[in-house]
């Protein structure tokens, strides 16, 4: 690892919560560190059904309130819409790869593009972004 790399822990609820897969929290771990800031909150209802709406908050770190960043727009367990604020991305161009042979994903929102891929064991997910200077 780098000392630019970010660690997240993706926490979900008790089992016996009964809750949708589809609501987790993401953390930040600090290298070397036990402490952990709580990042991102993803809330699903469970109504036992595919479809659905997804809500994502973000924790400002400056004033430490909740967000909306958007929200996931399920048309099945598979397939579905992401909403970063007015921009929208199906799920199918989160996957998309650019070239055939390529092994990473690459998206644009707000402005940016974001680049993912799995890591070589399959454990790790690397993100990069590369913001417009151009963008508001």
């Amino acid at each position: 690892m780098t000392s630019t790399d970010i660690i997240l822990r993706f926490s979900h609820p008790p089992s016996e919560s009964n809750s949708d897969l589809r609501t987790f929290n993401i953390y930040r771990i600090y290298d070397g560190s036990t402490d952990q800031i709580e990042l991102y909150k993803f809330y699903h209802p469970n109504t036992g059904l595919a479809i659905g709406v997804t809500t994502f908050h973000r924790k400002n770190t400056s004033t430490s309130k909740w967000e909306t960043a958007g929200e996931i727009e399920w048309s099945s367990y598979t397939n579905a819409t992401v909403h970063f604020g007015i921009d929208e991305v199906s799920m199918r161009e989160l996957r998309k790869p650019k070239n055939s042979n390529s092994k990473s994903r690459r998206f644009k929102a707000s402005g940016s593009e974001y680049k993912w891929k799995i890591g070589e064991e399959g454990n790790d997910l690397f993100v990069r972004a590369e913001l417009d200077a151009n963008a508001t």
